[in-house]
């Protein structure tokens, strides 16, 4: 479920961390539930987030986009 979100850069529904763990037996399926309650929280949207891999996320995509704008900046001088 952690690679997933690293993966896809984005956090899941129940629905979608069902589908993304392959969750298919009651077992399964309240192993994924119990790890969402533990170390997830439910937000605004349905979506369950993950702090540290949200503060992660959210640098790397800062550091991408500093990247794009200076290849942006060599490119047009």
């Amino acid at each position: 479920l952690i690679d997933s979100c690293y993966d896809r850069e984005t956090f899941p529904t129940m629905e979608q961390a069902l589908e993304w763990t392959w969750a298919s037996t009651e077992a399964e399926i309240e192993a994924v539930k119990f790890v969402l309650s533990r170390f997830f929280a439910l937000d605004n949207d349905g979506r369950y987030v993950q702090e540290r891999i949200l503060q992660e996320l959210l640098d790397y995509q800062e550091k991408a986009r500093e990247k794009r704008r200076k290849s942006f900046a060599r490119t047009t001088s």
